[in-house]
């Protein structure tokens, strides 16, 4: 009987063992996650930049960053675009909505590759969407502009490794293509 007692203590001390170590495995996973959240988070950060709230006159009401970004990005062309990350703000709302896309790539060459395509599919015309395509130097930096059957006026850049696609009404064009122009995407 006393040796029936001492196994059931051992069996009870060892149930207890593995429940600490099971609690402990599990703040080990959690802690992961949330450390694999907050480094994800950080380079999410590294490729989003501070962006302004405001934007050739209208105010930042939206902005979308991470997985949804790029399956917006992919969803606009069709397939996968050779970018690592993206994001998309949008300014104003209404008649007066504008919108900014960002692709960013791996270096400043990809970026260009990009730029290059995009130019070529438009000169093809094999874009029903946009027609007239033009370009001009401005500060150093080639800008594309495109003619839209939605009514806004579209831009588009490399800077760096990111190219930039900018779309405003026609009232704000010029304020907003300005001032895009002269923020670090």
């Amino acid at each position: 009987m006393e040796r029936t007692a001492t196994v059931a203590k051992k069996r009870k001390g060892l149930g207890f063992a593995y429940v600490l170590i099971g609690l402990g495995a599990l703040v080990l996973v959690l802690a992961g996650m949330t450390l694999g959240l907050v480094q994800s988070k950080e380079a999410e950060m590294k490729v989003v930049p501070k962006l302004p709230q405001e934007l050739g006159g209208l105010m930042m009401n939206r902005l979308v960053t991470g997985e949804e970004a790029m399956e917006q990005l992919a969803e606009l062309h069709g397939k996968s675009l050779g970018i690592s990350a993206g994001y998309i703000a949008y300014y104003g709302g209404g008649k007066d909505a504008s919108i900014v896309w960002v692709g960013a790539t791996q270096n400043e060459g990809e970026a260009r590759q990009l730029t290059d395509a995009m130019t070529a599919k438009i000169k093809q015309g094999s874009q029903q969407y946009f027609k007239n395509l033009r370009g001009k130097e401005v500060g150093g930096n080639m800008v594309y502009s495109v003619d839209s059957s939605d009514g806004l006026m579209h831009h588009y850049f490399q800077q760096g490794g990111k190219v930039v696609w900018v779309a405003f009404p026609p009232k704000w064009d010029s304020a907003g293509l300005e001032a895009a122009l002269k923020t670090t995407w």
